[in-house]
């Protein structure tokens, strides 16, 4: 059985208008005369026009066309408190159109209030079809009458829903692929209606092409509209997700894969910490014939974007670790007589130190150390971590660029350990870790000053130059 469910609007079930034979209006075209909605036109009134010279120009809204191209065997029409007018004019045009031809049921729904809320609109039609048996027969939803709420509701739901139902649009009688083909229709007494349909059956020929799909055009839309929304996010693996099962949401086969790779190279370095292949294809990045800097660019970008996600924990962890090694590989560059670089980390190079020197250093760093924790102490311990590295660099280098962008690192690090070690609750505020994303781009700035900072300067806005690219590739 095929069932039509359609809304009506004042554009249904026919529009008419006047055309003055006569006289062109400015850009040469026909003047013509819709008579307002709600305006009565009687038979009287049709005649004076015509004895004016105007030409009577009829058509069918949507609901009508549809019907006389499908001729559904039930019709579920639905109405609000306004387009109740339309419905004793609306049931005698569908008689007319099927006459004979077959039988047909009309069903009508109302809708009290909340025809220009989509939501209301969504949940009233979705109520219809849950009371049918969508297991049978064919169902098609006019997304052309109603306002544009009750329209979207339609496609909507054509594709949330899954009903595997049809959707029926109308071009306007100019072949404009809007609703508005009978704007202006007014409402006519009944000897002026039935005049009009049967002048119509004589005297119209309507040449205009139904329109039916399954939605695939919204489906791509909003498919598109979360994939962009995904991206823009850093949600780099959704958004991969949506593409492999969709490709069609980007047109082009090679931007297909151009977005494809681009997607599973960004979420290997959230996965694997793996370095972006641009970083490390670029030699200008190399320093002193190592991947040290391309490693630590990739790891900066990793924990701007993680803060920008919102990603608390990962933050606090990653951002001591990166500092460590940093600060640490800097030293270790810069003060070899001090430092030395095992499998687990750097030391102090006790070994190469006299007694007094040592002392010194561990002294200035205990006392460092207890200005921001009294309980704490670095003793003669040779291990270094974040406190002792920031402090050793204060020591041989006075408080530089590299202690103060390090700063924010060493006063979050006791929540950092509550929330690594001691499964406590974040206490760590937004302004915070944008503070410390921050300190650790300077950090990195400073760390790696002999580098010309044009050559790398680009890479702090990777992520969002590679999501503007990926935008593009909808187009």
């Amino acid at each position: 059985m095929k069932t039509l469910i359609t809304f009506i609007s004042q554009y249904d079930p026919i529009g008419v208008e006047f055309v003055d034979t006569k006289q062109d209006d400015a850009d040469g075209r026909k003047k013509r005369f819709r008579p307002e909605f709600g305006q009565e036109l009687t038979l009287d009134s049709v005649e004076n026009y015509e004895k004016d010279d105007y030409g009577l120009k009829i058509s069918d809204g949507a609901a009508l066309f549809i019907i006389k191209n499908e001729l559904p065997d039930k019709i579920i029409v639905i109405y609000s408190d306004e387009m109740k007018v339309k419905q004793e004019n609306f049931e005698a045009a569908v008689q007319a159109v099927y006459d004979g031809k077959k039988v047909y049921v009309i069903q009508n729904k109302y809708v009290k209030e909340g025809v220009h809320e989509f939501d209301t609109m969504y949940k009233f039609v979705e109520e219809i079809l849950d009371e049918e048996d969508m297991s049978h027969g064919d169902y098609i939803l006019n997304v052309t009458s109603g306002t544009p709420q009750c329209q979207a509701a339609m496609y909507a739901i054509n594709f949330v829903k899954d009903y595997h139902t049809r959707l029926a649009r109308v071009n306007s009688p100019r072949s404009e692929k809007t609703n508005q083909s009978n704007q202006g229709a007014p409402w006519f007494e009944t000897a002026t209606f039935k005049y009009f349909l049967e002048k119509q059956a004589s005297d119209y020929e309507d040449n205009r092409q139904l329109g039916i799909e399954k939605g695939e055009k919204l489906k791509n839309n909003l498919l598109q509209r979360t994939y962009k929304d995904f991206i823009l996010k850093y949600e780099y693996k959704a958004a991969l997700e949506i593409l492999k099962k969709n490709p069609d949401i980007i047109s082009n086969k090679d931007d297909q894969e151009k977005s494809k790779k681009a997607l599973e190279n960004m979420i290997s370095v959230f996965q694997k910490q793996k370095v972006l292949k641009e970083l490390a294809a670029d030699d200008n990045l190399q320093y002193d014939d190592t991947d040290e800097f391309q490693k630590v660019l990739n790891y900066y970008l990793m924990i701007d974007i993680l803060n920008r996600k919102g990603q608390v924990t990962d933050v606090l962890v990653k951002a001591k670790s990166f500092a460590e090694f940093v600060v640490g590989n800097y030293l270790f560059r810069k003060h070899k007589k001090y430092v030395k670089k095992t499998s687990k980390g750097f030391k102090l190079d006790i070994k190469s130190l006299d007694n007094d020197k040592i002392s010194e250093i561990c002294d200035y760093i205990t006392q460092e150390i207890k200005k921001v924790n009294p309980r704490g102490c670095f003793g003669r311990k040779s291990d270094l971590m974040i406190y002792s590295f920031r402090y050793l660099v204060a020591f041989l280098e006075g408080r530089n660029a590299i202690v103060n962008s390090t700063q924010k690192v060493t006063e979050l690090n006791s929540r950092r350990n509550k929330v690594a070690h001691g499964l406590a609750e974040i206490s760590v505020e937004k302004d915070e870790l944008d503070e410390l994303v921050k300190g650790l781009k300077k950090l990195v700035i400073a760390a790696y000053s002999d580098i010309d900072a044009s050559l790398y300067q680009k890479y702090f806005d990777y992520y969002d130059i590679k999501n503007q690219d990926l935008i593009k590739y909808l187009k």
